[in-house]
């Protein structure tokens, strides 16, 4: 079982090769520094993990102590690896990890339930934040600082001035 002091690290997507080498999608800065904060785990079991090598900004290929053939290996894909967030460097005012956000409240500046924070997208450019409406509907706004002026991961709520409220995409 994942705890919520746990921080979502990466997800095995495939084997590489026959010698139980995997494909590993990363979430850290660097991707390399997958295996830089000790064991990983997916709630079950625990992994060392070894980077053989970097394919790119966010996937490597590593090696799981253990597996030595591409059937272990494939037992592994698709499992979200996780570590505890006290093993992780502490973050800058204005960072947060991806599950300090997902499940907060979206509150608009007059205090009105905007929606919740469900997703968080990157398709290059900056972060989106995807919200589910009181409404039912999903709206996604650009992650930053007048967007989502405050956000307060202990009281679980954040702020969000949304772009039509904003003139975003207005003439």
């Amino acid at each position: 079982m994942v705890h919520g002091d746990m921080v979502l690290l990466g997800v095995v997507r495939a084997p590489h090769g026959v010698m139980g080498l995997v494909k590993v999608r990363t979430f850290t800065e660097d991707p390399s520094h997958i295996s830089a904060y000790g064991p990983l785990t997916d709630g079950h079991s625990c992994f060392n993990v070894t980077v053989v090598s970097v394919l790119g900004a966010d996937s490597v290929i590593a090696k799981f102590d253990g597996l030595s053939s591409r059937t272990e290996s494939e037992r592994l894909r698709g499992k979200r690896l996780y570590v505890r967030k006290s093993s992780l460097p502490k973050l800058q005012e204005d960072e947060f990890y991806e599950n300090e956000l997902i499940g907060m409240d979206a509150k608009l500046e007059d205090g009105t339930t905007y929606g919740v924070i469900s997703a968080i997208l990157n398709f290059g450019s900056c972060d989106i934040i995807e919200l589910s409406t009181s409404t039912g509907k999903l709206v996604m706004v650009p992650f930053s600082r007048s967007t989502f002026p405050v956000v307060d991961v202990e009281r679980r709520v954040a702020i969000v001035v949304p772009p039509e409220v904003i003139g975003v995409g207005s003439r």
